[in-house]
């Protein structure tokens, strides 16, 4: 782009000796070489942008991979919730039916204490010597 603009330059040079108003040629000139600086200003912030949307880039990378990671732990602990779920209701169950046996128990000792009494009732009619 450089080359290119030199080679306007040094038409421009031509044509400035050809022409009899120097004035025109040198207002022409200082006009391109505003025009070279704005291009060159607006290359140097089109390469700031390109850097500046490389980083917005990696930083969605990193946000990509940190949401993984989220859901693969927010998943992990699902997993652990329904297996204690799981182990809650296991318990219940184990808890409800040793209840059912205490209280089976508690029964049989109501049974057997009747029967002692019973028992105990009955012996008393014989005497031992």
């Amino acid at each position: 782009m450089k080359r290119f603009i030199a080679l306007l330059l040094a038409l421009l040079l031509v044509m400035s000796m050809t022409l009899t108003g120097c004035g025109i040629v040198a207002s022409q000139t200082e006009a391109l070489m505003h025009t070279v600086d704005v291009f060159d200003n607006i290359t140097k912030h089109v390469n700031e942008l390109v850097n500046n949307l490389n980083d917005v880039l990696t930083g969605l990378n990193t946000i990509e991979s940190a949401k993984e990671g989220t859901l693969n732990a927010i998943q992990n602990i699902s997993a652990v919730t329904e297996q204690t779920a799981a182990s809650s209701e296991e318990v219940d169950a184990t808890t409800m039916n040793q209840i059912a046996s205490v209280e089976r128990l508690q029964e049989a000792a109501i049974v057997l204490k009747e029967d002692a009494e019973k028992l105990e009732n009955s012996i008393k009619i014989f005497k031992i010597k």
